[in-house]
C-alpha cells in the first residue's frame, strides 16, 4: 500500500535515521505573492522616527464601515498576540 505524500513522513519518523529536514514539499501557488507589497514598501520607507510614529498612532481615528473596522481590529489583535507570544515582545 502506498501512502499519500503528506503521510509518508509520519511512517518514516519511527526510523532512527529519519530527518524531517530531508522532506521536500512543493511551494504553494504564488497567486497572492505580492499582496501587500505596496503598503509594506511604504511602511519600510516611511521617514518616521519612533517618537513621531507613536504620536501619529495615538492621534489616529478610524473610519469606514463596521465590517472594515472589525477586520482591522481582528488583524491588529492577531498580530499583537503573535508579537507578544511568539516573538516575546510587548
Amino acid at each position: 500500500m502506498s501512502l499519500a505524500p503528506g503521510l509518508r513522513g509520519a511512517a518514516n519518523e519511527q526510523d532512527a535515521d529519519y530527518n524531517s529536514s530531508d522532506e521536500e514539499y512543493e511551494e504553494p501557488d504564488a497567486e497572492f505573492q505580492r499582496t501587500g507589497h505596496k503598503s509594506i514598501t511604504a511602511m519600510l520607507l516611511a521617514p518616521f522616527t519612533r517618537g513621531n510614529s507613536k504620536k501619529w498612532f495615538k492621534e489616529l481615528t478610524q473610519g469606514g464601515s463596521w465590517h472594515e473596522r472589525y477586520v482591522c481590529w481582528l488583524w491588529w489583535n492577531r498580530l499583537s498576540a503573535f508579537r507578544e507570544h511568539m516573538l516575546m515582545k510587548s
